[in-house]
């Protein structure tokens, strides 16, 4: 975790690497995951040619507010948090967000690692933007067909119930990602983090374990080794559901 990390860190104090990446995160939501060209998911806000080096960046203009500060102007606008209002504010956010991600991860698999609330900037119209590209990753082919497979794995889990026959499955696609548990770990510990990963915000927990990555109950504690892949994916994907 922290080499994958430190690795993330120095991309992020290389502002030609950062340009580079948000020409990549532009791209990668600008197609479906089949590869077809598409309106952008959301919009990115990309370096102005000529003025980018390692140690400057100008980039274009975002006239939008970030969403850890949205709540006091919807406040000012007089919309309450809970109103009509602001919850179709959320669904339009959350579905722009899951689509851009959806397209980063089983699209080009080039993914912004980063989308916590400040980087995550709402425009007129509840338009989305993503901005900072500077901690990113790229998946391979194979990796992203084992994720699709998780992902799949974990809509069925949540359609039924779970099962024995998924328990067992979430084991082995864990252990494909090449994700080992502590010895002591029980056999929904896979499932468990499958869901935390992949699954709704409030999906019930198997096993015993929780939804909140930070309670001593989580199935994070229950991890030996995480491999380098999943680090930032497993970060957006936790920084998106806890938007939701």
């Amino acid at each position: 975790v922290f080499c994958e990390l430190e690795r993330a860190l120095y991309g992020e104090l290389d502002f030609l690497q950062e340009a580079q990446s948000a020409l990549k995160v532009h791209a990668s939501v600008s197609h479906t995951a089949g590869g077809k060209p598409a309106e952008p998911a959301v919009a990115v806000p990309l370096p102005v040619p000529g003025l980018a080096s390692r140690r400057v960046l100008v980039m274009d203009f975002i006239p939008g507010t970030p969403l850890n500060k949205m709540a006091a102007v919807l406040e000012e606008r007089g919309i309450k948090p809970g109103s009509p209002e602001s919850e179709l504010a959320g669904r339009r956010i959350l579905a722009q967000l899951t689509e851009a991600f959806g397209r980063m991860m089983l699209g080009a698999g080039f993914i912004h690692g980063d989308p916590h609330p400040g980087n995550i900037f709402l425009m007129e119209g509840a338009r989305v933007a993503l901005i900072d590209c500077g901690q990113v990753k790229q998946i391979s082919t194979d990796f992203r067909l084992k994720l699709a497979q998780a992902v799949l794995s974990v809509d069925e889990w949540q359609q039924t119930g779970g099962s024995p026959e998924l328990v067992q499955r979430a084991k082995e696609s864990m252990a494909e990602f090449g994700v080992t548990f502590v010895d002591d770990a029980p056999d929904e510990a896979a499932a468990a983090l499958a869901l935390l990963l992949f699954g709704d915000p409030d999906a019930p927990m198997p096993g015993g374990f929780s939804n909140a990555e930070l309670s001593p109950d989580s199935p994070i504690k229950a991890i030996a080794s995480f491999p380098q892949e999943l680090v930032l994916l497993g970060r957006a994907t936790i920084l998106i559901k806890g938007i939701a």
